[in-house]
């Protein structure tokens, strides 16, 4: 849900501003995000053994979705 949020806040302001640049900071961000959460699993998968029946549960960025 965290990711999600801030996807949608990033996404709100894009269309506050209506500039290409901003639908590209937005689609940047995003792709960082991707990577970010890759990264936290690894790092989570390593320390909580745990986890990864966890995350075989839950969607990363929306719940239930993807």
């Amino acid at each position: 849900p965290l990711y999600f949020v801030e996807a949608f806040i990033m996404f709100g302001a894009a269309l506050e501003f209506q500039q290409p640049w901003s639908l590209l900071i937005f689609i940047t961000v995003q792709i960082l995000q991707f990577c970010r959460s890759a990264f936290e699993e690894r790092v989570l998968e390593a320390e909580y053994p745990e986890y990864r029946e966890y995350k075989g549960r839950t969607r990363r960025f929306i719940p239930g979705v993807f």
